[in-house]
């Protein structure tokens, strides 16, 4: 009952393969219970990217070449629209996951000018290269700083500021 385009020996309900491709080769598999498309590498015949279908989206890569057995999740578009990147549950409309302490998450328009999301040694930093670093609302509301929770600085609307802070002993 399987169909083969481009190969004699279909393994899944639907298989679609070019041998004549000089560089990684898509190969479409559409099994009853998880669509694909996976991309093989021609001459070892090992999966090097995959997208899948199951209650949403998933892209996975090979973090190493001709390592089809280690396929890792890299983005995940779910079902209500949420994409995590090195997640595959995210929690919210963009959920960025790094496990080591270095940049996670860079804004570049041009190669001089970008924004950089960074944490290292228990600091987070929002950093600007190339431009000014602005902060602030965009109608009448307040600007306010806060930690644990607690408010700790406030800019008014009027441009007025106010602080709450205890001095240690």
């Amino acid at each position: 009952g399987n169909v083969g385009i481009g190969t004699t020996s279909p393994t899944n309900q639907l298989h679609v393969h070019d041998n004549t491709a000089a560089n990684d080769t898509p190969e479409v598999k559409i099994e009853s219970f998880r669509p694909s498309i996976r991309f093989k590498d021609r001459s070892t015949n090992s999966a090097s990217a995959e997208i899948v279908g199951d209650n949403g989206l998933t892209f996975r890569v090979s973090p190493h070449v001709n390592d089809s057995q280690a396929l890792t999740s890299r983005m995940t578009i779910d079902s209500s629209g949420n994409v995590g990147i090195d997640t595959t549950s995210p929690d919210s409309a963009l959920h960025v996951y790094k496990q080591t302490n270095d940049r996670t998450a860079r804004f570049q328009r041009i190669s001089s000018q970008h924004i950089d999301i960074t944490q290292t040694s228990g600091i987070n930093s929002f950093t600007s290269t190339g431009k000014n670093f602005e902060i602030g609302t965009t109608d009448s509301n307040d600007l306010i700083f806060d930690t644990d929770g607690t408010e700790k600085l406030r800019i008014a609307s009027d441009g007025k500021l106010t602080h709450t802070y205890e001095i240690g002993t």
